[in-house]
Order: C-alpha cells, then structure tokens, then sequence
C-alpha cells in the first residue's frame, strides 16, 4: 500500500530575506574593516616617510578602496600615488648612490597586528548583526 504526505513549508521567503541581509551586513562591515585597515597603514607609512624638500612622497601616500564586485574579494589598499612620486621606490629601497629609507614595508609590519584585530572585529559585528535579525 502506497500512501501519501504532504509538507507545508513556511517562512522561506522570511529566511531567503534574512539570509540576504545578513550577507549584505558581512560585506559592509568587512568594507568599513579593510578600508580602516588600509587607512591606518597609510598613516603608519606617511608618519615613517622620510621628509625631502617637497614633501611630495608623504603627500602621495593614500588609502582607497576598491571597486567591490559580488565575484571578487574585498580589497582596500593603501599605496604611493607614483605620478606624485616616483621616486617612492628609490627611497624605500635605495640606490647605489643613496642608503634606503624604508618606510612602507615597517609601516605594514607595524600595524598588520591591528589591521587584523580590525577585520575580525567586523566580522564579530557582523555576526553580531545577524544574530539579532
């Protein structure tokens, strides 16, 4: 004997929507984290840059995100705007007429402890979030 069931499912709507709103949390919050992140290493570096006459070099240090694509991580960079300084690489690594002024690479070093602290600390916020959706 061949019998029947039936199964009414509720709320899938509610949860396709919750589950919707919390992935938007996660990537504004990881957004907000990368982009803090970046900028305090753009600090770091421009605090350690050498001054030279122009001050050109710790001017050009930035921070900006990148454009976000649901395909492609989050990404945020802190980085030297070579138009403005092009010779960014020759103070960070000398040359053979000039010893090397290092700023970039201790500048991540320093602050990659917090940079980290920072990301997980918005994901905590975002996990947060959705708990309370």
């Amino acid at each position: 004997m061949v019998s029947s069931c039936s199964i009414k499912i509720e709320g899938v709507k509610e949860v396709t929507i919750a589950l919707h709103n919390v992935n938007k949390n996660v990537i504004a919050e990881l957004r907000a984290g990368a982009i803090e992140g970046a900028k305090i290493i753009a600090d770091k570096a421009r605090e350690l840059a050498p001054m030279g006459p122009t001050g050109n070099l710790k001017k050009a240090i930035k921070y900006k995100e990148m454009p976000y694509k649901e395909t492609s991580p989050i990404v945020s960079i802190a980085a030297v705007d070579r138009k403005k300084a092009p010779h960014a690489h020759l103070v960070e690594f000398g040359t053979v007429k000039s010893r090397a002024h290092p700023y970039f690479r201790p500048a991540y070093r320093q602050m990659a402890n917090r940079v980290k602290q920072i990301i997980t600390e918005a994901m905590k916020r975002a996990i947060s979030k959705a708990g309370k959706l």
